[in-house]
C-alpha cells in the first residue's frame, strides 16, 4: 500500500525528484520549462518565444501556468518538451527549428542528467524587421 501512495504523490508534484546518498533533490518543473525557453532563444534565428502560455506537468497532471509557451512533462526520468517559436524572416525555418530541438535537448540533459524523449516545435509565426 505505501508504493501505491507513494506513487500517486509522486504525480502530483510540480518537481522531479532525485533521491542522493546526501539527501533528496528536487528540480521544479518551472525551472525545466525555464532551461528550455532559455536554451531556445538563444537559438539563431529564433525571434521570441510564441506568445500563449507556458505550462509544467508532471505525468498526466497539469502544473502552473507561467506566461510563455513551453510545456514541459515529465514521465519518471525522460523529460518530453513542446514549445512554440517566432522564427526571424530569411532563415530556414527547418534549420531552425531542428537547432531549437538540439539546444533544448542538450540544456535539459546537461542540468538535469535525464534523458529527453523528444523536443517538439511549432513555428508560430515569421518576424520581419524594417
Amino acid at each position: 500500500m505505501k508504493e501505491k501512495e507513494k506513487e500517486e504523490e509522486e504525480e502530483e508534484k510540480d518537481f522531479v525528484s532525485h533521491v542522493e546518498n546526501k539527501g533528496d533533490i528536487h528540480i521544479s518543473n518551472e525551472v525545466l520549462a525555464g532551461i528550455a525557453a532559455t536554451a531556445a532563444k538563444e537559438v539563431d534565428g529564433v525571434k521570441a518565444l510564441s506568445g500563449g502560455r507556458l505550462t509544467a506537468s508532471h505525468g498526466q497532471i497539469q502544473g502552473k501556468k507561467l506566461g510563455s509557451s513551453v510545456e514541459v512533462e515529465v514521465e519518471g526520468d525522460r523529460i518530453s518538451v513542446n514549445l512554440s517559436i517566432l522564427v526571424q524572416y530569411g532563415c530556414v525555418i527547418p534549420d531552425v527549428a531542428r537547432a531549437v530541438q538540439d539546444a533544448v535537448s542538450d540544456a535539459l540533459e546537461k542540468a538535469t542528467g535525464m534523458s529527453v524523449d523528444n523536443v517538439n516545435v511549432q513555428v508560430a509565426g515569421v518576424t520581419y524587421q524594417r
